[in-house]
C-alpha cells in the first residue's frame, strides 16, 4: 500500500497530496489540515512519482513555517532521498536569483542588503540632504509608501511619480533607489523587485536559471502581493505544474500590500486548474464552525466553502453583553477562573482576541490585581508603552526625588537642552559629593562646571517637578492635574512635532494617554482602596512594570493577549472575542472606505480560532478619547446563526443591566430586519 493511504488523508486531502502536474488550487479552510497536505503531497512526489527533490521549490512566508515544512516533509521520506529539494520564504529565495544574477540589474554580486532601521537612516539623511521639513513629511511615512511602491512593482521615475501622486515623494524615492544602488546595497522590498526585473532584462537567461524547478507549491497564496505574484508567473513561464494552498476568507493583509485578487483569479490566470476544498475542520466544534459560516458567507468577494467538523456540535457560542470595558473586563475574568475551576484548564489554554491593542488595559490592570498570569502578543503591555512610561516617570519622580530610574528617563523627555554632557556633568558632581541626582540639580548654582544658560534650564525642570508635585498632593482628583504635566512639560507639543503632522500619528499618541488618565479615574473610583492618591496608584501599577521575571512554567501557563492579526495561525481551546462593536468590529475607518469584508474575515479568523468554546463581548459605553460613549453591537453579531449563539449573563455584579442589553438587541436585530 502507498504510504500516503497510511497517513490518514480525509478524500479531499488525498487528492490534493496525489495531484500529478497542472495547476492545483487547495482551498484550505480554517483548521482543515493544510500543512499536512502540502507535505504529504511534496513527499509523494518525490517518494512515489519519483520526482527529485531539485525539482521541487516551496515557498512561505516565514522562516518558522519553511522549517516547519522542511522537517515534515523529510519526517515521510527515506534518508537522502529528498536531497537537493528547496523550501524558504519568496524573500529568501530571491536572494539565491540575486546572488548569483544581480549583475544583469548593474549590481556586484557581493551586495549587501539594508534592514528597516539602515533603511530609515538613509531615506532621513537625504530628506535632510533636499531640505525637506522632516516634521512636515515625515521619514517613516516616506519609507511606508517606497514599500507599497516596491511592491506594486512601481519604479522610480515618471511611473512612480504617476503613482505616487506626488514629485516629491517620487523624487526622494529617486534619490534613495540611486544612493542604494551605487552603494551595491538592496532593502528588503528590493529582494523581491529585482528578482522580478532579472526575467524582464534576461528572460531567456533566467528561464534557464530557473528550469530545475518543476514543480511550484506555495503556502498561504491569498497573502501574496502583486510582486510576489509577478514573480511566480515567472518560475511557471514554461510549465503549469505549480500548486497553491490559501484560504480566501483568511485573507486579511490588504494594509501591507496583500492583493486577495491573486488567489481569485487563479483559476483564469492558470487555465484547466483542478480546485479542491478543505472544508472538514479538525479544530473547532460544529457550533463554532456553523457560527464562522454564518458570517463569512454575508461576503460576496469569495470562493465559497462551508467548514464542517464530524466532531461534536458542542456548546453555543456565547454573547456577552456587558455595560462598560470595565465590566467586560470583571465578565471575561469571571469566565476564565470559572473555566479553570470546572474544566481544569490552564491558563495557556484561554486568549482574549481584540481588533486594537487600547482594549488591552483593563484586562491587564484586573489581571495584575488578581494575579493571573498573562501574555501581550502583537503588541507592548500597557504600561511599557513609551507615551505611558515617560508620563509614569514622571509621576514617579514627584513622588520620589530619588527615583533616578525615572529621572533619567525624563529629564530631557521632551528636549529641553539638558543633553548627554550635561547629564554627565550631574553625575560625576552627585558621584564626588556622594549626593543624589536631584539634590544636585535643586543646587545647580554651585555645580561650577556647568554655565549659566544649563543652570537656568535644569532650574525650570526642577521648578515643574516641585509645583505639580504639591498639586498631585493636594487634588482631589490626580487627573486633572497629570493632564497639566503632559502640557507643561510640553511632552505634548512633543508628541505632535514627533508626528510631523501625521493626525492619525498624533492621534494614537493621545489615546495612550487617554488610556492612562482613565486608569487612574478607575483607581480613584475604586472603593476598595483604603488611600486614594499617588504613592496608592504607582503602588498599584507597580505590578505592572515590575522587571522581576517569571519562572519559564508560570510564563507557559498565562492568558494570551493578542489582535486579530496577531492571531492567525493559532489556536486556542477557549477564546474571548472582546469589543465586539459597530466602529471597532467592523472599525469605522473600514465602514467609510467600504472595506468591511475584510473586516468580516478578520472576525472570521478570530472566531476559528477557538477550539472548544468561543466567547464574543461588548460594552454599551466605552471611554475613547477620554470621553465615554454608547456603542451598538456589531452587525457581525446579527449574522450569526441564532441557533448557534447562547446570550449569558456575565458574572459580575452587573448582571441585570445586562438582560436589560440583551433585551435592547433583539428590538435592535428587529429594526435591522433580522
Amino acid at each position: 500500500m502507498s504510504f500516503v493511504h497510511s497517513m490518514g488523508l480525509n478524500p479531499q486531502q488525498l487528492v490534493g497530496a496525489t495531484h500529478r502536474d497542472g495547476p492545483l488550487l487547495i482551498l484550505a479552510g480554517a483548521g482543515s489540515g493544510k500543512t499536512k497536505v502540502i507535505t504529504t503531497r511534496i513527499a509523494w512526489l518525490i517518494a512515489e512519482q519519483h520526482v527529485s527533490g531539485r525539482s521541487i521549490l516551496a515557498l512561505t512566508f516565514t522562516n518558522k513555517a519553511a522549517r516547519e515544512m522542511k522537517e515534515r516533509v523529510f519526517g515521510l521520506l527515506p534518508k537522502k532521498s529528498g536531497k537537493g529539494l528547496t523550501v524558504g520564504t519568496f524573500h529568501a529565495f530571491c536572494v539565491q536569483l540575486l546572488r548569483s544574477k544581480i549583475g544583469l540589474l548593474g549590481y556586484r554580486e557581493k551586495f549587501s542588503i539594508f534592514d528597516s532601521s539602515d533603511r530609515m537612516h538613509l531615506i532621513t539623511d537625504i530628506m535632510k540632504d533636499l531640505k525637506i521639513d522632516l516634521e512636515i513629511l515625515p521619514p517613516d511615512k516616506v519609507a511606508w509608501k517606497i514599500s507599497d511602491a516596491k511592491n506594486a512593482l512601481i519604479h522610480p521615475g515618471r511611473e512612480a511619480e504617476e503613482w505616487f501622486g506626488d514629485a516629491l515623494l517620487a523624487s526622494i524615492y529617486r534619490h534613495y533607489q540611486s544612493t542604494l544602488k551605487g552603494f551595491n546595497i538592496v532593502d528588503f522590498d528590493d529582494l523581491l523587485m529585482l528578482a522580478v526585473d532579472l526575467f524582464a532584462v534576461a528572460g531567456e537567461e533566467m528561464a534557464l536559471h530557473v528550469s530545475r524547478w518543476r514543480y511550484l507549491l506555495v503556502d498561504e497564496y491569498q497573502d501574496t502581493n502583486q510582486a510576489q505574484y509577478k514573480l511566480l508567473r515567472c518560475l511557471t513561464r514554461d510549465h503549469d505544474n505549480i500548486c497553491v494552498v490559501g484560504d480566501d476568507d483568511q485573507s486579511i493583509y490588504a494594509w501591507r500590500g496583500a492583493d486577495i485578487s491573486n488567489i481569485l483569479n487563479f483559476e483564469k490566470d492558470f487555465p484547466g486548474t483542478v480546485v479542491i476544498r478543505l472544508e472538514q475542520n479538525y479544530r473547532s466544534t460544529g457550533n463554532i464552525l456553523r457560527a464562522a459560516n454564518s458570517v463569512i458567507a454575508h461576503n460576496t468577494a469569495r470562493k465559497g466553502k462551508n467548514l464542517w467538523t464530524s466532531g461534536v456540535n458542542g456548546d453555543p457560542v456565547r454573547i456577552i453583553p456587558t455595560s462598560d470595558e470595565t465590566d467586560e473586563a470583571e465578565s471575561i475574568v469571571s469566565e476564565i477562573l470559572t473555566i479553570r475551576r470546572e474544566d481544569r484548564a490552564s491558563f495557556a489554554d484561554m486568549a482574549i482576541v481584540f481588533r486594537t491593542n487600547f482594549q488591552t488595559r483593563p484586562f491587564e490592570e484586573l489581571f495584575a490585581a488578581q494575579g493571573i498570569p498573562y501574555e501581550v502578543i502583537g503588541g507592548t503591555k500597557f504600561f511599557d508603552r513609551r507615551e505611558v512610561k515617560d508620563i509614569v516617570c514622571y509621576l514617579r519622580l514627584m513622588a520620589n526625588r530619588h527615583d533616578e530610574i525615572a529621572l533619567l528617563r525624563i529629564i530631557n523627555r521632551p528636549k529641553r537642552g539638558i543633553g548627554t554632557q550635561t547629564i554627565e556633568k550631574i553625575v560625576q558632581w552627585a558621584e564626588k559629593h556622594t549626593m543624589h541626582l536631584y539634590d544636585v540639580m535643586l543646587d545647580a548654582d554651585h555645580v561650577d562646571t556647568m554655565d549659566d544658560n544649563t543652570r537656568y534650564k535644569i532650574g525650570v525642570f526642577c521648578e515643574l517637578v516641585e509645583e505639580y508635585a504639591k498639586k498631585l498632593l493636594s487634588a482631589r482628583s490626580m487627573v486633572p492635574v497629570v493632564r497639566e504635566i503632559v502640557h507643561a512639560s510640553g511632552y505634548e507639543e512633543e508628541l505632535l512635532r514627533e508626528a510631523g503632522g501625521d493626525a492619525d500619528k498624533f492621534q494614537k499618541s493621545q489615546r495612550w494617554l487617554q488610556e492612562l488618565y482613565t486608569s487612574i479615574q478607575l483607581y480613584e473610583a475604586d472603593e476598595d482602596v483604603e488611600r486614594h492618591d499617588l504613592f496608592g496608584y504607582l503602588e498599584r501599577i507597580s505590578l505592572l512594570v515590575d522587571d522581576k521575571s517569571e519562572d519559564k512554567e508560570r510564563r507557559r501557563d498565562a492568558v494570551t493577549l493578542m489582535t486579530m492579526h496577531s492571531c492567525k495561525g493559532l489556536e486556542f481551546p477557549y477564546v474571548f472575542v472582546s469589543g465586539v462593536e459597530e466602529g471597532n468590529i467592523p472599525h469605522t475607518h473600514s465602514i467609510e472606505a467600504g472595506t468591511v469584508e475584510e473586516e468580516r474575515r478578520l472576525f472570521y479568523v478570530a472566531m476559528t480560532r477557538a477550539m472548544k468554546r468561543l466567547y464574543l463581548t461588548w460594552a454599551a459605553e466605552r471611554r475613547r478619547y477620554g470621553e465615554s460613549s454608547d456603542c451598538e453591537p456589531s452587525r457581525f453579531i446579527d449574522e450569526i446563526d441564532p441557533a448557534c449563539i447562547e446570550w449569558i449573563s456575565p458574572g459580575s455584579t452587573r448582571s441585570a443591566e445586562s438582560v436589560d442589553l440583551v433585551e435592547a438587541f433583539e428590538r435592535m436585530r428587529q429594526q435591522r430586519g433580522g
